[in-house]
């Protein structure tokens, strides 16, 4: 999404404290950001801002410090532990965009200990509520039969759903799926 263009900025505070609010945006389900307060914002008051939102609760807040603390930027240093609790407090909201960001946390490789346990919970949790990108992770994993029992119809009914709802990436591995199976497939040739 958003995020994800805005990331390669990220080791810039400005520019880390500019994707931050996008990131708030893009999974707030209400407006109490002011965006013109939080564009206009420098660096360090943004992380102030962020950090008054906590204090009143806004999990959309959490989730983008969590986002800031794992990646670290002139700042705020780069603090595994404490992305992970504040990803963990962000996901008490039930905000699926909060799931699947702890879920990739749990994934590992990032500070955070892995916990595969954890990365299918929060995926599937994400996923029951249409987030594309967590049905498309779990519809993978099924598939593939990785960090959890392998599942093609589970898996390619997550794909199908994600590509309906305009996941690109959904659409890509089903067709990358059809083409294995068409090349895997006898052709007319050999059977006869």
């Amino acid at each position: 999404m958003i995020w994800s263009v805005i990331r390669a900025f990220h080791k810039h505070a400005v520019f880390a404290a500019l994707a931050a609010t996008v990131a708030a945006f893009e999974c707030k389900a209400s407006d109490s950001f002011d965006c013109s307060i939080a564009m206009a914002a420098e660096a360090d008051k943004h992380y102030d801002f962020l950090r008054q939102q906590v204090e009143k609760g806004d999990h959309c807040a959490e989730l983008s410090l969590a986002r800031i603390y794992l990646e670290g930027d002139e700042i705020l240093e780069r603090n595994p532990e404490k992305a992970l609790e504040f990803a963990q407090r962000a996901v008490i909201s039930g905000l699926p965009v909060a799931q699947y960001e702890l879920a990739l946390m749990y994934m590992g490789g990032q500070g955070i200990n892995a916990d595969y346990d954890e990365v299918i919970h929060w995926l599937a949790l994400a996923a029951k509520q249409n987030y594309v990108p967590a049905q498309t992770s779990l519809g993978r994993l099924l598939i593939e039969g990785r960090l959890v029992k392998r599942d093609l119809r589970q898996g390619f009914r997550l794909l199908l759903e994600a590509e309906k709802s305009g996941g690109v990436v959904a659409k890509q591995l089903l067709i990358e799926m059809a083409d294995s199976l068409e090349k895997a497939r006898p052709s007319s040739k050999d059977q006869n």
